[in-house]
């Protein structure tokens, strides 16, 4: 605050003439004895950080009072924040009916979700329950189906019957995939070249098209099917594939993957790395090693009725 004497005394007038002429010499100006000040209008330099604290308490007490009416306006409109967990109580008889699926099963009426949307969740949950269970039935539907009209197809008749029925599935693969049935089995063999590019596990284009095509005449069955990788007996040293078991093995379980990614169940299949273990010609010619390089499909039929003990 500003503090002005009203009647200065004559010590007070010749303390400031002293002061004004103190400054006079400090700025250089020239000191006049005929000026007299008026001491009424000087402000005591004391006082002036009074002011800067006055000013800087007034915006701190307006900002608190600002923020309480900001946060009393808040807890008045939102009694309970959403998200909280806090438990909202709804009336018994409430006029939102509980979803209903096809079975006539009711959806639990005391779901209880945060925020102002009750049950928003649980409505969302028993849509989308409902939607798998209904595909999960369709789907089962036409498996079943599938299988039944295989097993007609293929029942009433010797294993060696099955297995050639079976076979002639794939007559129209061409050269590219060789069949041949022994006993109860069938066994699709495939060129590793048609598959893979050399000393590779990833699937080309071409490969990728002929497993299409034989997992169409694979869908629906019930058969295990067995993927066997087999190589050459020519040593690979690679910081992906240390011996020819790792590529045999990575050759078997790519060729497993695109079947079950083109619609065949997991539990239907199975991959083996053979390495060099099982050559069906001589590793000494480039033509013998080329037809040792090979990935078979052994599709081994289930037993027939006539054959179950």
């Amino acid at each position: 605050m500003t503090t002005v004497n009203a009647d200065p005394s004559p010590h007070d007038i010749e303390l400031q003439e002293a002061r004004v002429a103190a400054a006079a010499r400090e700025s250089g100006r020239p000191w006049s004895e005929g000026w007299e000040p008026d001491v009424r209008q000087v402000e005591d330099d004391q006082s002036y950080w009074l002011l800067t604290m006055v000013d800087l308490m007034t915006l701190l007490l307006t900002l608190f009072v600002l923020l309480a009416a900001y946060a009393y306006q808040q807890k008045a409109e939102n009694p309970i924040a959403p998200g909280s967990g806090a438990q909202v109580d709804h009336p018994a008889n409430t006029d939102r009916p509980a979803a209903s699926d096809s079975s006539g099963q009711m959806d639990p009426p005391n779901a209880v979700t945060g925020g102002n949307r009750p049950y928003p969740d649980a409505r969302t949950a028993s849509g989308t329950a409902l939607i798998g269970d209904r595909t999960d039935r369709m789907l089962g539907e036409s498996n079943e189906d599938a299988a039944r009209a295989t097993g007609e197809d293929m029942g009433g008749s010797n294993d060696g019957d099955r297995a050639q029925r079976l076979a002639g599935r794939f007559a129209d693969m061409g050269e590219s995939v060789e069949v041949s049935t022994i006993a109860d089995r069938v066994q699709l063999r495939v060129k590793d070249n048609i598959l893979f590019p050399t000393g590779e596990a990833s699937l080309s284009g071409a490969g990728e098209s002929l497993l299409g095509g034989l997992a169409r005449r694979l869908v629906g069955s019930d058969y295990r099917i067995t993927v066997e990788g087999h190589t050459d007996n020519r040593p690979i040293d690679t910081w992906r594939y240390p011996s020819n078991w790792e590529l045999s093995a990575a050759r078997a379980a790519a060729v497993v993957r695109q079947l079950i990614d083109a619609g065949i169940r997991p539990q239907r299949l199975h991959a083996v790395g053979l390495a060099d273990t099982q050559p069906i010609a001589s590793n000494d010619s480039a033509a013998g090693r080329a037809e040792n390089r090979r990935v078979d499909l052994v599709l081994e039929l289930p037993a027939s009725k006539e054959n179950a003990p």
